[in-house]
C-alpha cells in the first residue's frame, strides 16, 4: 500500500499508566513503572517502526510483563 523499503526495524517498548482501578481492562497490572508511578496499573506497548518512524505493528502487553521476556534471544 505504501511501497516501503526497509533494512533495517526498530522496536521499542514503552508503558503508560492508568489512574484509577481499571476493572474492565485485563492487562492493567502493577509492574515495574518508568514513570516512576508504582501505585498505578499500567500497560506495555511494543512497536515496530521503520527509521524513518513509519510504524508497522504494535501490540499491548500486560502491565506486569518483564521486557526482557517479550523478544527471544537466539545464543
Amino acid at each position: 500500500m505504501f511501497n516501503l523499503e526497509y533494512d533495517i526495524l526498530l522496536y521499542d517498548i514503552t508503558s503508560t499508566y492508568f489512574e484509577g482501578l481499571c476493572k474492565q481492562n485485563p492487562k492493567a497490572e502493577f509492574g515495574h513503572s518508568k514513570d516512576r508511578r508504582s501505585d498505578c496499573r499500567q500497560v506495555l506497548i511494543a512497536l515496530v517502526v521503520t527509521p524513518e518512524g513509519f510504524p508497522l505493528d504494535y501490540e499491548v502487553l500486560q502491565g506486569n510483563t518483564s521486557e526482557k521476556t517479550v523478544l527471544p534471544v537466539n545464543e
